[in-house]
């Protein structure tokens, strides 16, 4: 499947945020669910969304943005079917998993994975775009139930006794049997005689009741015309977990993402069955597995990789040195009275070698001076444009050194030459005074803030706040989009030549990063809307605009998030979870000030931030986070960093 580089890039959807590596398992989970439809329609097998996905398809045309795998389900039918088929079809490199698959198998579902380890290199992390973990899908198996309420009775009591026997097989760690030996024998020989059939001791008994449940129990009811279908390891634990067999007798197909998923018919009871009327209204809690689903596989790999892995670690040692990286800041005032002592010693230099005869030694000097004062009126007029007063003392100075070279060149002198040189020599007394004048009283220091936005349609996080600085005639605002790359499969950078978008409102001036000296200008507030740096699995922007970097050119680094999401409440541990990718990041650890939409938003980063970087480190954010607001739907200007 193809996927436009910017579908990997970190998002809000529906108020959820959803980070760049979520995006790369669910594309790696939609190769996957290609290939399945591929064999199913091959064979004329029957499949329909399930869980979540059906939730998904139907309610959101797309990805539960919340939700992290795919979940499907078969009648039985159609499953043992696709069964069939699945190791020959699936020889491209993905495999089916069921309680056949290994002795430690503990699921009562079948399965679909794209790798039996995790995808780090070569063709198969490209394939599935980067994703480095296990990608697949969820298979729950339909079975139908008898009609007689009796014959239910009994066949529920076996199913439930049968599962509850396969829990009571559990082993710890090093494999040892954690339930009391004796007693399983005596549930054994129980479930020996319920169903008439006989262990065999020296293979695995839980597989062995898989296979007894599948084989025999499943399907006792299957073509008798049961009006109702379940899954049985479901069914067990909730005996209104069962559904009319007629909506999953015919499907239809429904957009899901960039493609489409097939629903079963009737859907619309089957969803109010499974989630109750308010179907249609989202609700983030709850979960079956832990999430994200790949969170045991990114913990091994963290713990494997020493800590190596692509993912940004904080570090008060980093912190602290990147605050003592910062350049101190020199006026454009104190720049050019900075050069005036130069110029009363090139003065009077150029006064003592005329007066001793020494004219030789004169040009040298004059030409120095001359090459200063251009210098001096080029750096004004990068920062304050052309026709200052102070430029025109300059210009005026120039056109003196001029004169002054010409006089000394017509040496020997006469008396006219001599009062020619007396006149210059005394203009140049006078442009020392003029020009400490001027740049005391036109160059006075004015703050200046530039603004970093990355893509346009991000703009509108900074936009307010640029409008008020804009309209403030003590403040000099610059707008600098940063460029930035996109990342290929393997975590490198697509192109040498960066993303550079300029397509802002027309009121906006922008100035290119290529103009801009960051080190000459030194602004006193640089405000940022991208915290990743190079940490973010979709794109990165260029180095010159890592957070690290730019602090040593400001008094302060602003950082205001791009985007706004959900209030996140306490129980809303999904949102948190995806919020590490997007709150633990070098922009928020190395601004100095971190403007979010709430209060309660500062509470979550806070949290999360402490439980990143140690209890110790708390203060911190508790004093540079600020809950004042998004310039996104706050447009009423506050004065953020003062």
């Amino acid at each position: 499947m193809e996927f436009p580089d910017s579908y990997f890039e970190d998002e809000v959807r529906e108020g959820f945020y959803i980070s760049s590596l979520m995006k790369r398992a669910w594309a790696a989970q939609m190769e996957v669910l290609e290939i399945f439809q591929g064999i199913c329609h091959k064979h004329n097998i029957r499949y329909f969304a399930e869980w979540g996905t059906l939730l998904g398809a139907v309610r959101h045309g797309g990805r539960i943005p919340w939700d992290d795998d795919i979940d499907l389900c078969m009648l039985r039918a159609d499953y043992d079917r696709f069964r069939s088929v699945a190791d020959q079809e699936l020889s491209n490199g993905c495999w089916f998993m069921d309680y056949r698959w290994s002795d430690d198998f503990d699921h009562p579902i079948g399965r679909i994975i794209n790798s039996q380890v995790l995808v780090l290199e070569g063709e198969m992390l490209e394939k599935y775009h980067g994703f480095p973990y296990v990608a697949g899908l969820d298979i729950y198996c339909l079975d139908e139930l008898p009609s007689d309420p009796e014959e239910e009775e009994e066949y529920f009591e076996l199913v439930r006794y049968l599962y509850t026997l396969i829990n009571e097989i559990r082993l710890d760690k090093e494999g040892v049997l954690q339930a009391d030996p004796a007693e399983l024998e005596n549930h054994i020989q129980h479930a020996e005689k319920l169903c008439g059939i006989t262990f065999d001791r020296g293979r695995p008994i839980k597989q062995q009741l898989y296979a007894l449940l599948e084989k025999k129990v499943a399907p006792r009811y299957a073509g008798t015309g049961a009006g109702e279908v379940t899954n049985l390891a479901l069914w067990r634990r909730n005996r209104e977990y069962r559904f009319p067999r007629e909506s999953y007798e015919e499907g239809v197909a429904v957009p899901y993402e960039d493609t489409e998923i097939v629903v079963p018919v009737g859907y619309g009871d089957l969803l109010r069955k499974k989630y109750g009327a308010g179907w249609m209204n989202p609700i983030r809690t709850g979960s079956a597995h832990e999430y994200p689903s790949y969170a045991e596989q990114q913990k091994f790999l963290e713990e494997e990789s020493a800590g190596q892995l692509f993912e940004y670690r904080f570090s008060q040692k980093e912190m602290e040195e990147t605050e003592m990286a910062r350049l101190p800041k020199e006026t454009l005032q104190a720049k050019i009275m900075g050069f005036l002592p130069l110029f009363h010693e090139a003065h009077e230099e150029v006064r003592s070698f005329i007066r001793k005869g020494a004219v030789d030694q004169v040009p040298g000097i004059l030409g120095e001076c001359q090459n200063v004062a251009i210098e001096i009126g080029t750096l004004i007029e990068e920062e304050r444009g052309e026709g200052t007063d102070t430029v025109g003392v300059l210009e005026k100075y120039c056109e003196t050194i001029f004169l002054l070279h010409q006089n000394v060149q017509e040496q020997p002198q006469d008396t006219d030459t001599d009062h020619s040189l007396e006149e210059l020599l005394g203009e140049l007394s006078v442009f020392e005074e003029c020009l400490s004048g001027s740049a005391e009283k036109e160059l006075k220091a004015r703050e200046e803030i530039v603004f970093v936005p990355y893509k346009p349609s991000l703009w509108g996080a900074m936009e307010s706040v640029w409008q008020a600085a804009t309209a403030d005639k003590d403040i000099s605002v610059v707008v600098i989009p940063a460029p930035y790359y996109y990342k290929d499969h393997y975590g490198r950078v697509r192109s040498e030549e960066p993303h550079y978008e300029t397509g802002y409102p027309e009121n906006v001036a922008i100035t290119s990063y290529e103009e801009y000296n960051f080190e000459n200008h030194h602004p006193d507030k640089i405000v940022i809307q991208c915290p990743y740096d190079e940490y973010n699995y979709g794109m990165t922007i260029h180095p010159f605009f890592y957070a690290r970097n730019l602090k040593k050119y400001t008094e302060k680094l602003v950082y205001i998030p791009p985007f706004v999401m959900d209030e996140i409440g306490p129980e809303d541990d999904r949102a948190k979870e995806m919020l590490k990718s997007f709150c633990n990041m070098p922009g928020v650890v190395h601004a100095d000030t971190v403007v979010v939409q709430s209060e309660q938003m500062k509470e979550v980063y806070v949290e999360l931030l402490t439980e990143f970087a140690g209890e110790d480190t708390r203060a911190i954010w508790e004093k540079k986070i600020l809950g004042l607001g998004s310039p996104l739907y706050d447009m009423e200007y506050k004065e953020y960093w003062r």
